[in-house]
């Protein structure tokens, strides 16, 4: 077995892990009605969980790739409100927008009014573009994009199990180059997932990823779903049980890179 298998073996076998921490942790305590932040984290790091298994059963396929760009989005949304905790208001209450478009969409008269009352309390005018609040925004962004969310929080993201510094355009690299070019179905993207036999493209011709592909996807599994763990812990359960694993898993993570780098 080559050295990039063992190192794919050991990266899957950490994500077990993780998904073991899981099954020990909870909330500390109940969310605190108006801790908005609170809500917001302990869902997200459901969520991460959620696509951790799912990355489990789907590797070595090429859509691994859809879920950790899913991961990083997730993980830069909560970074992002964790600077600014107002923001987990907009999250939480985007609900109501949302609650009076589908209202509307069935002509629920009564439903209407209920969240037409609630939408024009000032603390709700920002999720409107003009004064007459007739027109929303889609999401509790507010018209933010992703790539804004990542200049914006200018943060550090921790690269091959160091603590070094990448800027937001390193970030945007990971998700626009490699896996936003299979998640839009970019050209480069189905090029790049191709097995020819001939000149002609088939429907069966698309490759899994490469043990290396593998790798680079599991570690950004690995990594993301460790910094959400970090950005909702204020939150969760830190019996002695919980720290021994969660350092443990650390640990191992530590080594699998210093085994990597020695590679070469």
């Amino acid at each position: 077995m080559s050295d990039i298998s063992v190192f794919v073996d050991d990266a899957i076998s950490l994500l077990n892990e993780l998904l073991e921490l899981m099954d020990i942790v909870s909330p500390s305590k109940a969310c605190d009605k108006d801790d908005h932040y609170c809500y917001m984290a302990v869902h997200f790091l459901g969520r991460q969980r959620s696509h951790v298994q799912s990355v489990l059963k789907l590797i070595p396929s090429r859509d691994v790739m859809l879920i950790t760009r899913s991961m990083i989005e997730g993980w830069a949304y909560l970074k992002w409100t964790n600077k600014n905790k107002d923001k987990a208001k907009d999250w939480r209450f985007f609900a109501y927008v949302y609650d009076l478009i589908e209202s509307q969409k069935y002509d629920d008269k009564e439903r209407q009014g209920e969240f037409k009352k609630i939408l024009t309390q000032p603390e709700f005018s920002h999720f409107f573009k003009d004064k007459q609040k007739k027109n929303s925004h889609h999401t509790w962004r507010l018209g933010i994009s992703i790539t804004k969310v990542l200049d914006e929080i200018a943060t550090t993201y921790t690269k091959e199990g160091k603590n070094d510094k990448a800027n937001s355009a390193e970030i945007k690299k990971l998700i626009y180059q490699i896996n936003s070019e299979w998640h839009h179905w970019g050209v480069k993207g189905i090029f790049s997932a191709l097995s020819f036999s001939d000149d002609q493209p088939s429907v069966s011709s698309f490759k899994p990823l490469s043990k290396l592909e593998q790798l680079e996807q599991l570690d950004l599994c690995i990594n993301i779903f460790i910094q959400t763990f970090v950005l909702t812990s204020e939150y969760l359960n830190d019996d002695e049980m919980v720290k021994e694993k969660y350092g443990a898993i650390l640990s191992k993570y530590k080594d699998l890179h210093s085994r990597i780098e020695s590679r070469g």
